[in-house]
């Protein structure tokens, strides 16, 4: 069964940018999408441009909780962005499904 994560982000105004992943972040997205690990990847903006949503969808539970989610460089993008929207006042929450 599919593990499904988003990230729903709202910035207070255009003025503020999203947070920008490390390409260490990337290629490592990258990597399980090409290894069948991750099946979707996918980033949607409100109409509005103040809400995004990051969508993740791994092929099972698994390769996000035993894997994905306690690699180092997934560990260091989150507090990173953690952090980068801490500093920009721009709200966030994930839902899994």
């Amino acid at each position: 069964m599919t593990y499904t994560r988003k990230l729903i982000q709202a910035r207070p105004s255009k003025d503020v940018k999203f947070f920008t992943p490390s390409p260490a972040a990337i290629n490592l997205v990258e990597n399980y999408k090409s290894l069948g690990k991750i099946l979707e990847y996918k980033s949607e903006m409100s109409e509005n441009d103040i809400v995004n949503t990051i969508t993740i969808k791994f092929a099972n539970e698994d390769e996000y909780k035993n894997y994905f989610s306690k690699d180092i460089i997934a560990i260091t993008s989150a507090q990173e962005r953690y952090d980068y929207c801490m500093e920009n006042c721009i709200s966030f929450n994930i839902v899994v499904e």
